[in-house]
């Protein structure tokens, strides 16, 4: 329970008169008087948990060995305690009063004549005295011979009780070792079943009855959303969900937000529960007591109930629902109760408007009307959860109910609300929280009861004030609600949704009906500028990312998602919208793209963007013009990979194409991704992959100039008059003289000049003869070093191009190489188990042909192989 206000403040049970410990769920409470709920007859005998409430509450010991073994009450409720059973069990089963141990009195026994015992009945041993006897007759031997199995069954127990108190001690630390133990056994499904009974008869009691079946809904409402609460240790990493007595803190998580396990264990709880009638319970509750409306009653617990078992749109949940609605409830008294519930909101509203409390600013002047925001909040938020998953029965039955004598129209009643909130630009602009919540969950609720489309709805909201309003909202900023956008990176404000509500109006139209209504009332102006500020809002966080060498955060990323899909909004509503004006038919479109008309400005800009796509689908002999969020990768998606698709792919009919680009898709998706991140986080590679062509282009014009060098170089640059040996080109002779010698030398061996091996370069070896002297000229050495040049940045060239598709390129090849194995194994193992199966099929037909228990065993057989 999480309220805490029935009963008598949820105290510490009938005896101490101690507040209830806020770590143990107050799922068993107590009254004014001390008494427990009749409802707490539903887990066992009262008066044991009455002993379990005190002994908890007045025994820290025990408290401890609870958050030890990190029970719950919850928990021992969910999961059942089977026996025999661990330190809580024993507790939950524990005689009410400690058994003490008395002394024992040394009395003479006296012996008194019992009358014949016909029954097994407690026969308590009599010690014999100074009193004489009389001679035991048959009946006494039968009595004796029954006492004996007694004494023997109760030595057994006891034994077993010692042994249950021995190890219950060990458990609990030693407290309370005198408490009486025995083994329980609880399940979670025979507890829902008794609570639904008790509910059935009790709920249209006032007093302790309601407020029971408060408590019961609580339990119930605790259970499913346990299932998606994330507990937390003290930096904030997720624990496991048997650890929550251990968190540090906790976070309620939405069931979008869960993983694909978790939320199949979420709805897997729902769906439990709706089987075990308690959909229909809540239902018949809210139904039976339908005009009741007021805030904390039993309907509004219900209501809060309800919106928990829809959460996450549960299909099972909503159809058991509406089964009910249109077989059981046919006097439409849910619907009933809803309708009222949002006549009292407006009506509370409608109020605070005439006395200016609505669009002040003012924090103070909305607590006011917090109450009927919030209730409000609810209703809708239930008819939303009801529509969700593009459910049409429930679309049309919140519209339309042909099953009832009395009509009630809910989509009317939340666009009036929304009217009525969003009167003026200046008034969306001071919105509280308060305020923006109920604009947010209004315009959520009629964008559900659209999609699908559900044709009825859309022509019913194109056609009331709900599109003026929608200009005031587009035209209007609220800074509260750019904080909640800024906090929640996934939020989306209102203004955003209103973006969405217009989309969601022209969606799947066969007709024009919608487009010309909202063609004749919506300012495109609001929502150029709207576009315009979202655009750079997207680009400035690419920009900031890129100059930080960085990839974007996943915040980050998150509001890219969200200003995409607000963009993808306002282009759709302006391309249906852009088809009317032009006069186009919706057929299919014959020529070149060229040839067709180009728009809007504002269809073009955003084009030109490259934040949202346009394509044009053939379907069904029409063409839809579809709008879609780009990756901001796409400008890493290499022209090389594009024209190879356009190579390879057939494009001559529509399905091979299709076939063709579902087959690329993989690797156009790797090499985009691959790209991105590597040019993100390297701003060498970002300008190489920006360049490449260029940079190629540029190692092609140096090998031009280095082939052009080389040919108009003379041959004597390469040969000179007395070539090196190639074998030792780097140790050749030079003269020397030699001490006291002529300087003019001039003779063969005996000229006063001595060799002597001197070494140089490999440079100098091309430039200079055996006798050291120059053989190049000033223009021969001046295209040599050209050429040097040429040839070294050529081959750097060829380094940076080589290394950048190794960068690149191997780990796609890689993946496409993993990818085709994977192929491979998956169509083996169907061809494999084709196989198998063929033979299993041929085996059991031999086997029935020959009949009997041996084709039976070889089915078997070949089963389990």
């Amino acid at each position: 329970g999480s309220s805490g206000s029935s009963g008598g403040g949820g105290g510490g049970g009938a005896r101490g008169g101690k507040a209830a410990n806020p770590k143990i769920p107050p799922l068993i409470r107590s009254t004014a008087s001390g008494g427990l709920y009749e409802a707490s007859g539903v887990y066992s005998v009262q008066k044991k948990f009455k002993a379990f409430k005190a002994a908890v509450q007045n025994n820290p010991k025990i408290l401890g060995a609870l958050q030890r073994r990190r029970f719950t009450m919850v928990g021992i409720l969910e999961r059942g305690v089977p026996g025999p059973p661990p330190a809580v069990g024993r507790a939950l089963s524990a005689n009410p009063k400690p058994v003490e141990k008395k002394k024992k009195k040394k009395t003479p026994a006296v012996v008194a004549e019992k009358p014949p015992l016909k029954s097994k009945a407690k026969i308590h041993p009599q010690k014999s005295g100074s009193i004489k006897i009389k001679e035991p007759s048959i009946q006494d031997e039968k009595a004796a011979a029954i006492q004996g199995a007694f004494r023997k069954k109760m030595a057994r127990k006891e034994m077993a009780e010692k042994r249950a108190k021995k190890a219950y001690s060990r458990d609990i630390g030693g407290a309370n070792p005198n408490l009486l133990c025995s083994a329980v056994a609880l399940s979670w499904e025979a507890i829902t079943l008794r609570l639904v009974r008790y509910v059935k008869d009790h709920f249209w009691e006032p007093g302790h009855g309601s407020d029971t079946c408060k408590l019961i809904f609580e339990t119930w409402m605790a259970h499913l959303v346990k299932a998606r609460t994330y507990p937390l240790d003290a930096d904030g990493n997720k624990l496991p969900l048997n650890e929550i007595p251990k968190a540090h803190s906790i976070k309620l998580v939405s069931p979008s937000d869960l993983t694909d396990l978790e939320r199949a264990a979420y709805h897997r709880r729902q769906t439990e529960l709706s089987r075990m009638g308690v959909v229909e319970l809540l239902a018949k509750v809210i139904g039976a007591l339908a005009s009741d409306t007021t805030d904390g009653a039993l309907p509004d617990v219900a209501v809060e109930v309800f919106v928990e078992f829809l959460n996450g749109g549960n299909g099972e949940v909503q159809k058991v629902l509406y089964q009910y609605l249109t077989d059981v409830d046919l006097d439409g008294q849910f619907l009933r109760h809803l309708s009222l519930r949002l006549e009292r909101s407006f009506e509370g509203l409608y109020e605070a408007k005439k006395n200016g409390r609505i669009g002040t600013g003012d924090e103070d002047k909305a607590s006011l009307i917090a109450h009927d925001c919030e209730s409000a909040v609810t209703t809708a938020r239930l008819l939303q959860l009801l529509t969700e998953g593009h459910n049409r029965d429930f679309q049309e039955y919140v519209r339309h109910q042909p099953m009832y004598a009395v009509q009630v129209d809910l989509v009317k009643k939340c666009s009036e609300m929304l009217v009525l909130v969003c009167d003026s630009s200046f008034v969306v602009s001071k919105f509280t929280f308060v305020e923006i919540d109920l604009a947010h969950q209004l315009l959520e609720t009629l964008i559900e009861f659209m999609l699908g489309p559900c044709a009825g709805n859309q022509d019913h909201i194109a056609k009331s004030d709900v599109i003026a309003a929608i200009n005031l909202i587009v035209h209007a900023e609220n800074w509260r609600d750019e904080a909640l956008a800024l906090d929640e990176p996934s939020y989306m404000g209102i203004r955003g949704l209103s973006c969405a509500l217009l989309a969601a109006c022209l969606e799947g139209r066969e007709d024009d009906m919608c487009q010309m209504q909202l063609e004749r009332r919506l300012e495109l102006v609001a929502l150029h500028e709207y576009r315009k500020d979202l655009e750079q809002a997207v680009r400035g966080i690419l920009k900031a990312a890129k100059q930080s060498n960085r990839l974007p955060t996943q915040d980050e990323v998150e509001q890219i998602k969200v200003s995409q899909a607000i963009l993808v909004s306002i282009m759709t509503v302006v391309t249906e919208l852009d088809k009317i004006k032009m006069g186009r038919p919706k057929s299919l479109i014959v020529g070149d793209d060229d040839d067709q008309p180009s728009g809007e400005d504002l269809v073009e800009a955003a084009e030109g963007d490259r934040l949202v796509g346009l394509v044009e689908i053939a379907w069904r002999g029409k063409i839809e013009r579809t709008c879609f969020p780009l990756p901001f990768q796409i400008t890493y998606l290499t022209d090389k990979t594009k024209n190879l698709f356009l190579d390879e792919v057939d494009l001559s009919t529509s399905e091979k194409r299709m076939k063709g680009l579902i087959k690329c898709a993989d690797r156009f998706i790797s090499e985009m991704e691959l790209i991105y991140t590597k040019a993100e986080q390297s701003r060498v590679y970002r300008v190489l992959h920006e360049k490449l062509p260029t940079f190629q282009l540029l190692i092609y014009a140096l090998v031009m100039l280095l082939n052009l060098n080389v040919l108009l170089t003379p041959a004597s640059v390469f040969t000179g008059p007395d070539p090196i040996d190639s074998r030792d080109r780097r140790r050749f002779l030079l003269p020397k003289k030699k001490a006291g010698g002529n300087d003019d030398g001039g003779g063969s061996g005996d000229d006063g000049m001595t060799p002597a091996v001197v070494e140089i370069s490999l440079f100098e070896a091309f430039i200079y003869d055996l006798d050291g002297d120059d053989v190049l000229s000033l223009s021969e050495r001046t295209s040599l070093y050209i050429t040097t040049v040429l040839a070294i940045l050529v081959v750097v060239g060829y380094i940076v191009i080589i290394t950048n598709m190794a960068v690149t390129e191997v780990p796609l090849l890689v993946q496409e190489i993993d990818q085709g194995i994977s192929e491979a194994r998956e169509e083996e193992d169907a061809l494999a188990a084709e196989a198998s199966a063929k033979s299993g099929g041929g085996e059991s037909g031999a086997g029935d042909e020959g009949g009997g228990e041996e084709a039976e065993e070889e089915d078997e057989e070949e089963e389990g192989r």
